[in-house]
């Protein structure tokens, strides 16, 4: 192999991928993402997030939502491994838990509503390895987030944007020491 960069003629203004979403209307519209967007928002959170080599980032977000496109090429670029479960695996929660405990996952992407559940498992305080979970796709609860801290020793960020913006648009670490999400 080559130990040259591959030359490319891809442009910023070049299309990256395509997202439907049925938005605020609940009729599905093809959302067009390019290269820019996705390549500042993954630069972004590069800077905002340092990571090493030794992180691991679980992968649960189905393709068809975003978030997705953000885990694999933000993992990817910044020399994480990428942690894919078995398929179907993301909707047994043992075998979530005991995936992060096995593979020592620091990073991972959950909604609201699957953090709640994963938070009444058993062994959930095995995952000792979580330095960071992102929360997006719903809205954060504040009892939701002093649940979290009552688990956990490691940083909560919660994630807002609209498929238009390339994945997220703002974010919020959430302070152990309040009951404000800050985005809501």
């Amino acid at each position: 192999y080559s130990r040259e960069n591959p030359s490319s003629s891809v442009q910023s203004e070049n299309l990256a991928y395509l997202i439907y979403t049925s938005g605020s209307t609940g009729k599905p519209k093809g959302v067009m993402n390019l290269h820019q967007g996705i390549c500042n928002n993954i630069l972004r959170t590069k800077d905002s997030y340092p990571t090493t080599n030794r992180d691991r980032l679980l992968q649960i977000s189905s393709l068809a939502f975003d978030a997705s496109v953000l885990d694999i090429f933000w993992s990817l670029s910044s020399g994480m491994a990428l942690i894919i479960p078995k398929p179907e695996g993301t909707k047994d929660l043992a075998y979530l838990i005991q995936l992060m405990i096995e593979k020592k996952v620091s990073q991972v992407f959950f909604v609201p509503s699957l953090l709640r559940l994963l938070l009444q498992q058993p062994k959930l305080e095995n995952c000792r390895y979580l330095k960071r979970v992102f929360c997006g796709g719903e809205a954060l609860s504040s009892e939701l987030m002093q649940q979290f801290f009552q688990h956990f020793n490691c940083e909560l960020h919660n994630l807002y944007g609209p498929t238009e913006t390339s994945v997220d648009a703002t974010c919020w670490q959430c302070p152990p020491q309040t009951d404000d999400p800050a985005i809501a």
